[in-house]
């Protein structure tokens, strides 16, 4: 090997190095903020105009609608409920009374991801000329769903309400990812 390809390949593994580096960083940085216990007293005492629970994972619905109930926000959207799941299932699942859904609560079917569930809510909320919105979902999945929302209405004042889940080690790796990708796609 002469000397110009030894240094090409120094300069190739060491590249690859901080890139990786940088990644496992970041992915470890991620990892501390998915699962610090985040309060939500502070903003939770703030009413809202609306409140848009993102499913997918437990505890979102019932926080949601515990916010609705203790007149936090007019409405709530449930977005991305399966076409299967019925408005019986929903308040069975919650254990809220049904005037509460019958009232209050909008539910979007269409969205299959995240990118839908913040196209959907915007609309929602457009619609409804709201100026505030209460963003649940679960820890993990917050910094990904808070820069697609807050990209798709940035008029709009989102305020993230966490919920504590746990995930496996592939899970968080692959929402990383997501978001890594979301932010670069966001940024270009």
């Amino acid at each position: 090997m002469t000397q110009n390809k030894i240094m090409r390949a120094r300069t190739v593994l060491t590249a690859a190095a901080v890139i990786i580096g940088l990644w496992a960083l970041g992915l470890l940085l991620f990892i501390n903020s998915a699962q610090t216990p985040k309060t939500t007293e502070d903003k939770s005492s703030t009413n809202t105009t609306g409140i848009a629970v993102l499913t997918g994972g437990s505890g979102r619905l019932e926080t949601g609608l515990q916010l609705l109930s203790n007149d936090k926000a007019q409405r709530l959207l449930i977005s991305g409920v399966h076409t299967s799941v019925t408005i019986d299932d929903l308040i069975r699942l919650s254990g809220v009374e049904a005037e509460i859904f019958n009232c209050c609560v909008d539910i979007d079917r269409a969205s299959t991801n995240t990118i839908e569930n913040a196209v959907a809510s915007a609309s929602w909320v457009q619609k409804n000329n709201y100026t505030t919105l209460y963003l649940v979902t679960s820890a993990y999945h917050m910094p990904r769903s808070l820069m697609l929302f807050e990209s798709k209405m940035p008029e709009i004042t989102v305020i993230p309400i966490y919920v504590s889940t746990s995930l496996s080690f592939s899970a968080i790796i692959v929402e990383y990812n997501k978001y890594l990708f979301t932010s670069a796609r966001l940024f270009l």
